[in-house]
């Protein structure tokens, strides 16, 4: 696991790194989540992305629920849902990479990253709660 506290230096790892997952602030600054999605989708398709957020916002859920973020949870969420989420986003984005490449679903942005206002993580397979 990786914390960013720029999304500037989170996309020049993810075009050098692999990250199956990427937990992301929607409302972090400089450039927002959905900014960040899309770059994803282009630079790194591989990887999910779940979205935190401190406020609910219906109309930014559904857009990037849509883009292919793979979940959205506000502030304050339970652990134990998140972290479900999370293994099961990490155990499809394992599975995935199994397949052969012509079997695969076409991936829309995938990788973990959380983020928290700010900063950003990108995590590997093994999350605990002490994890995050």
């Amino acid at each position: 696991m990786r914390t960013f506290a720029e999304p500037e230096a989170f996309l020049i790892y993810i075009k050098a790194n692999s990250v199956k997952l990427a937990i992301v602030d929607i409302w972090m600054k400089p450039m927002t989540g959905m900014e960040l999605l899309a770059h994803l989708c282009a630079y790194s398709p591989q990887t999910r992305v779940i979205f935190i957020t401190g406020r609910k916002d219906d109309t930014a859920k559904m857009i990037v629920m849509q883009a292919g973020a793979s979940g959205f949870f506000v502030k304050p969420f339970e652990d134990d849902e998140f972290l479900a989420s999370v293994h099961h986003v990490l155990d499809d984005a394992v599975s995935n990479n199994q397949q052969p490449p012509a079997s695969r679903p076409k991936p829309v942005g995938t990788s973990v990253a959380t983020g928290m206002a700010k900063s950003m993580t990108a995590a590997g397979t093994h999350l605990t709660s002490r994890s995050l």
